[in-house]
């Protein structure tokens, strides 16, 4: 099954909205395609991230 674009922002999408439900508010992220999850721009340390 080939997965489209639009379908995996829209998974991303959900699990931003689950980690930010345990983020404080100046720590949320935000639901932008080009919004850097990890590495020196990303906003979620190893933790965060496979959380």
């Amino acid at each position: 099954m080939e997965l489209s674009e639009e379908r995996i922002l829209r998974t991303i999408f959900e699990v931003v909205d689950e980690v930010n439900k345990m983020l404080p508010e100046e720590r949320r992220l935000q639901k932008l395609p080009d919004t850097f999850l990890a590495g020196d721009s990303g906003n979620l340390d190893s933790l965060g991230l496979i959380n």
